[in-house]
């Protein structure tokens, strides 16, 4: 399976359980198509909505949606080294949005870099 650790000092994450997500994609129907769009693509204190414009997936996103995802989204602080997530394991679906600093995916032998403003998970 794949995992995802901590590369720089710190990372900031914006984890946004997967319930939640549906809840908000319920009452902003267009924008929840558009997150499908883009998850088809290959391979604790609340945010403001000034950083939620900082993820790409959510910028250009409306204000109520905005609005809505502050309410049950959490930020998480990283240190070097850390395990985010592992594929395959049994905790809560979550969509994370990498604020600040970087991760490293490992599959198979292979690494993928994200940084601040990219998002992973499900």
């Amino acid at each position: 399976g794949a995992t995802v650790r901590v590369a720089t000092p710190v990372a900031v994450l914006l984890k946004l359980p997967r319930n939640s997500l549906s809840t908000v994609f319920a009452q902003h129907p267009s924008i929840a198509s558009r997150y499908d769009a883009a998850q088809q693509v290959p391979d604790t204190c609340r945010p403001g909505i000034p950083m939620l414009t900082r993820v790409k997936l959510l910028s250009g996103s409306s204000a109520g949606f905005l609005r809505d995802i502050e309410h049950v989204v959490a930020v998480r602080y990283y240190l070097p080294g850390q395990t985010l997530c592992v594929e395959g394991s049994v905790d809560e679906a979550s969509l994370i949005f990498l604020w600040g600093g970087q991760s490293i995916l490992t599959r198979n032998g292979k690494s993928e870099t994200f940084r601040a403003g990219e998002s992973f998970g499900e």
